[in-house]
């Protein structure tokens, strides 16, 4: 190292300091110099033309937009990044790294390689795949830039998903046998396929009954305000009046019942039942509801109109925040699965879904005709 390529780096870091701070550690500093031969080009800092501007982004698109860096160096503090969010205008952001690559800069020196495990090498791997030589700052200087950034560092380090990235990584990583090796590939390909699911904002309710309960009650206790709601419910494979002689659900509709006195609620229901004309234990269980919902209707579940896969789920819909639960049942009664959807779009979906439903069922019981 040639004491003005040491002279580049300290610049580097010195022109990091101006990047803005953020208390919470979420924001690295970071600092990036154009250099070629003996010759400072220019240099930037994150944030510098505006807020979650990229130091290497600034310094090649806003700086040198025009300039050959076919012979230059960029050293920059941290390893630049591989992936970014989208514009305003929903365009996918193009990552440092591309940009480096797109300009075909000769070399790239790195500061201190990103702490986030799931990223942490990729740059530098891309880098050196499209043949840019690529080195990293010497110990003393790459702890100086580790101590500017002492407090992301601890914000990526400290953060639970990241250090469940780094044990899942070695667990698979560490697998030997073969049969070690099949079961991670399933495990993960799950896991995979889940976060996917929750990314498009499919979230799961865990623990079975017990979370799925707590869950619909704290969405409507912490709403503040009266919120409606619309349930689909689908009764299988037991008959209702033999859900009368089980208290699984006794609390939860108790404190339903409460919730519509305190006029923190109003419910109605849709059943998916048996058969077209309730029986007298039918009757009993849709009668046990009649006390806090302002209707119930049910369905005929062979009936013609609607598709299976249309009955399957259950439904409910909470109007006035947006949100959508469903839930599957296997033939014991036991839920197999809860989700809850936050997106707007999944909600008119699951609404749309739900009054083709109700145009397909019969009203049982409106307080409303009654009054």
């Amino acid at each position: 190292m040639t004491g003005n390529e040491r002279r580049f780096m300290e610049a580097a870091i010195a022109i990091s300091r101006e990047s803005l701070a953020d208390p919470l550690g979420k924001v690295p500093r970071v600092g990036a110099v154009a250099a070629i031969g003996d010759q400072k080009i220019r240099e930037a800092f994150r944030g510098e033309t505006g807020p979650g501007d990229h130091a290497e982004y600034i310094l090649l698109e806003k700086h040198l937009p025009d300039r050959d860096l076919t012979d230059a160096t960029i050293y920059t503090t941290l390893e630049p990044c591989t992936k970014r969010g989208k514009t305003k205008e929903g365009q996918d952001k193009i990552p440092c790294v591309e940009r480096l690559i797109d300009r075909r800069v000769r070399r790239v020196v790195i500061g201190m390689l990103d702490p986030n495990p799931i990223v942490r090498g990729l740059g530098f791997r891309k880098l050196r795949q499209a043949n840019i030589r690529t080195d990293m700052f010497p110990h003393d200087l790459m702890s100086k830039v580790e101590d500017i950034n002492r407090d992301f560092v601890r914000a990526i380090e400290g953060n639970p998903i990241h250090q469940i990235t780094q044990e899942i990584a070695v667990l698979a990583v560490n697998a030997k046998h073969e049969l070690q090796k099949t079961s991670t590939e399933r495990a993960l390909f799950k896991t995979v396929e889940r976060l996917r699911r929750i990314q498009e904002g499919q979230i799961p309710i865990p623990d079975r009954e017990a979370g799925y309960f707590h869950r619909w009650l704290e969405l409507v206790e912490s709403f503040g305000q009266t919120e409606r709601v619309s349930a689909y419910i689908r009764i299988a494979p037991y008959e209702p009046k033999d859900l009368l002689t089980r208290n699984w659900f006794t609390e939860f509709y108790d404190r339903l019942r409460e919730l519509v006195r305190l006029k923190a609620l109003s419910i109605r229901y849709v059943f998916l039942l048996g058969a077209k004309l309730p029986d007298e234990g039918t009757k009993a269980f849709l009668d046990s509801f009649k006390d806090f919902a302002e209707e119930i209707r049910i369905v005929d579940h062979k009936g013609d109109t609607l598709h299976p896969e249309q009955l399957r789920p259950s439904i409910v819909l909470f109007h006035n925040q947006h949100r959508a639960f469903t839930h599957d049942r296997g033939d014991n009664t036991i839920l197999l699965e809860a989700d809850e959807w936050i997106f707007e779009h999944d909600f008119k979906r699951l609404t749309k879904r739900y009054k083709t439903i109700e145009l397909a069922s019969s009203v049982y019981f409106s307080r409303q005709s009654n009054e």
